[in-house]
């Protein structure tokens, strides 16, 4: 989902950036049943389908960050519990991580 995404991105030079930061990951996740139904409590949670699937994949994974540049998104990860840290990629900037 994260590959269909960047690649329709209409800004080049955030798809280039972007590109970037997706070449940075260990390893790929594949959506599994443990996955949609994590998603689906996020759902409930309020979280629309796309991005309850990006940070369901993230915790099962046990990525050590979960970058975005939605603010929208951050501030509604930080109301409830994640098993991951949701930052913004100036965040991850000022963490020293790139």
């Amino acid at each position: 989902m994260l590959d269909l995404e960047h690649a329709r991105s209409p800004f080049p030079e955030r798809r280039e950036r972007v590109g970037a930061l997706i070449e940075l990951a260990r390893e790929r996740v594949y959506s599994t049943p443990a996955i949609l139904e994590r998603a689906k409590d996020l759902e409930s949670s309020g979280f629309g389908g796309r991005d309850a699937l990006h940070l369901a994949s993230a915790e099962h994974a046990r990525a050590d960050r979960f970058v975005t540049s939605d603010d929208r998104l951050i501030a509604k990860t930080r109301q409830i519990e994640l098993s991951i840290k949701v930052v913004s990629p100036l965040e991850l900037f000022e963490e020293g991580v790139i």
